[in-house]
């Protein structure tokens, strides 16, 4: 990872006026950044890959648990690293919630919460 590119690409982009930025000039300075940083800007971001997979992962055990609705997230702030969510209606006032750094981590929450209901469908 070239840090000292990845810099100066930051800073000669953010001296660019707001007003004198074109879509072009940006995507060109991404993908310089994304060059410099080792990152491939053609593939899907890991993290969105892992969102994926938990949302298929989440659907199948909303299904057993005979589950109203369902829903995962992806989060990234500043200062932490991204995160991702899911959660399970199981019915009103039971929602099941799990959070972790991988999907893997998300299930296992969600199946540990998911020990403590009884699936509402036979």
């Amino acid at each position: 990872m070239d840090h000292q590119l990845i810099d100066d690409a930051l800073a000669k982009l953010a001296s660019i006026p707001p007003e004198a930025r074109s879509p072009n000039q940006i995507l060109s300075w991404a993908r310089l950044i994304c060059i410099a940083a080792g990152a491939p800007i053609e593939e899907t971001p890991p993290l969105q890959v892992a969102q994926l997979e938990l949302h298929a992962a989440t659907a199948l055990l909303a299904q057993k648990l005979g589950a109203t609705s369902y829903s995962t997230e992806h989060q990234i702030r500043a200062n932490r690293d991204p995160s991702l969510k899911a959660f399970i209606y199981v019915r009103e006032g039971l929602c099941l919630y799990g959070q972790g750094s991988s999907g893997e981590a998300v299930l296992r929450a969600l199946n540990q919460e998911a020990t403590k209901c009884r699936p509402l469908v036979p």
